[in-house]
Protein backbone atom coordinates (compact mmCIF):
# COMPACT_ATOMS: atom_id res chain seq x y z
CA UNK A 1 0.00 0.00 0.00
CA UNK A 2 1.48 3.24 -1.41
CA UNK A 3 1.94 5.88 1.75
CA UNK A 4 -0.56 8.54 2.18
CA UNK A 5 0.88 12.00 1.07
CA UNK A 6 0.32 14.70 4.27
CA UNK A 7 -2.47 16.11 2.52
CA UNK A 8 -4.34 12.53 2.64
CA UNK A 9 -3.47 12.33 6.28
CA UNK A 10 -4.66 15.79 7.31
CA UNK A 11 -8.37 15.13 5.22
CA UNK A 12 -7.97 11.76 7.20
CA UNK A 13 -7.80 13.74 10.77
CA UNK A 14 -10.44 16.36 9.90
CA UNK A 15 -12.70 13.48 8.84
CA UNK A 16 -12.05 12.14 12.76
CA UNK A 17 -12.88 15.24 13.88
CA UNK A 18 -16.27 15.80 12.75
CA UNK A 19 -18.51 13.12 14.16
CA UNK A 20 -17.94 12.32 18.03
CA UNK A 21 -19.58 9.65 20.00
CA UNK A 22 -20.38 9.08 23.62
CA UNK A 23 -20.86 5.86 24.93
CA UNK A 24 -22.12 4.78 28.64
CA UNK A 25 -21.91 1.01 28.62
CA UNK A 26 -22.78 -1.37 31.01
CA UNK A 27 -21.83 -4.67 30.68
CA UNK A 28 -18.83 -6.76 28.96
CA UNK A 29 -17.22 -4.29 26.60
CA UNK A 30 -13.78 -4.68 24.87
CA UNK A 31 -11.66 -2.31 22.53
CA UNK A 32 -11.24 -3.32 18.81
CA UNK A 33 -9.23 -1.91 16.27
CA UNK A 34 -8.38 1.60 16.81
CA UNK A 35 -10.24 1.71 20.28
CA UNK A 36 -13.77 1.10 19.30
CA UNK A 37 -15.67 -0.26 22.10
CA UNK A 38 -17.58 -3.58 20.94
CA UNK A 39 -20.02 -4.69 23.26
CA UNK A 40 -21.39 -8.23 23.99
CA UNK A 41 -25.28 -8.99 23.70
CA UNK A 42 -26.06 -8.47 27.61
CA UNK A 43 -24.72 -4.64 27.65
CA UNK A 44 -26.89 -2.08 28.10
CA UNK A 45 -25.70 0.85 26.00
CA UNK A 46 -26.43 4.98 25.67
CA UNK A 47 -24.83 6.32 23.25
CA UNK A 48 -24.85 9.50 21.75
CA UNK A 49 -23.62 10.77 18.18
CA UNK A 50 -22.82 14.60 17.82
CA UNK A 51 -21.71 15.16 13.84
CA UNK A 52 -20.08 18.39 13.70
CA UNK A 53 -20.63 19.25 10.36
CA UNK A 54 -24.59 19.12 10.07
CA UNK A 55 -25.11 19.95 13.77
CA UNK A 56 -26.75 16.39 14.11
CA UNK A 57 -27.28 15.14 17.45
CA UNK A 58 -29.08 11.55 17.74
CA UNK A 59 -29.13 9.81 20.96
CA UNK A 60 -29.82 5.64 21.70
CA UNK A 61 -30.42 4.35 24.68
CA UNK A 62 -31.42 0.58 26.36
CA UNK A 63 -34.62 0.40 27.77
CA UNK A 64 -32.76 0.02 31.34
CA UNK A 65 -31.41 3.32 31.09
CA UNK A 66 -35.43 4.61 30.88
CA UNK A 67 -36.97 2.44 33.52
CA UNK A 68 -34.53 0.05 34.59
CA UNK A 69 -32.33 -0.06 36.86
CA UNK A 70 -29.38 2.43 35.05
CA UNK A 71 -31.40 5.34 35.18
CA UNK A 72 -29.83 7.50 37.59
CA UNK A 73 -26.58 6.73 34.80
CA UNK A 74 -29.02 8.83 32.23
CA UNK A 75 -27.64 12.16 34.51
CA UNK A 76 -23.92 11.01 33.97
CA UNK A 77 -24.27 10.44 30.69
CA UNK A 78 -25.81 13.77 29.79
CA UNK A 79 -22.62 15.55 31.58
CA UNK A 80 -20.48 13.54 29.53
CA UNK A 81 -22.59 14.92 26.36
CA UNK A 82 -21.95 18.17 27.69
CA UNK A 83 -18.42 17.81 27.81
CA UNK A 84 -18.55 16.65 24.44
CA UNK A 85 -20.05 19.59 23.20
CA UNK A 86 -16.83 21.23 24.77
CA UNK A 87 -14.85 19.05 22.61
CA UNK A 88 -16.52 19.59 19.62
CA UNK A 89 -15.92 23.82 19.85
CA UNK A 90 -12.64 22.93 20.73
CA UNK A 91 -12.52 20.47 17.53
CA UNK A 92 -13.86 23.23 15.26
CA UNK A 93 -10.71 25.63 16.05
CA UNK A 94 -8.57 22.60 15.18
CA UNK A 95 -10.24 21.94 12.25
CA UNK A 96 -9.56 25.37 10.93
CA UNK A 97 -6.28 24.84 11.52
CA UNK A 98 -6.29 21.54 10.27
CA UNK A 99 -7.84 22.97 6.67
CA UNK A 100 -5.08 25.79 6.25
CA UNK A 101 -2.12 23.57 6.80
CA UNK A 102 -3.86 21.27 3.97
CA UNK A 103 -4.27 24.04 1.82
CA UNK A 104 -1.26 25.07 2.53
CA UNK A 105 1.05 21.76 1.79
CA UNK A 106 -1.63 21.06 -1.07
CA UNK A 107 -0.07 24.16 -2.97
CA UNK A 108 3.18 23.13 -2.22
CA UNK A 109 2.94 20.08 -3.38
CA UNK A 110 1.13 21.12 -6.79
CA UNK A 111 4.17 23.66 -7.04
CA UNK A 112 6.26 22.94 -9.90
CA UNK A 113 9.74 21.40 -8.87
CA UNK A 114 11.96 24.45 -8.28
CA UNK A 115 15.47 23.41 -10.44
CA UNK A 116 18.63 22.16 -8.82
CA UNK A 117 16.36 21.00 -5.68
CA UNK A 118 17.02 17.80 -4.51
CA UNK A 119 15.04 15.13 -3.12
Amino acid sequence: MPEKSIGDKILGAIDNLTTLEIVTAVGETKLGPGGKARFDGDAKVMATRLRLLDGDAATRLDEAFVTGPYTELREFHAAQVARGMDIVKQNIAALGELYRLYKLVAADEAAPAKPGAGG
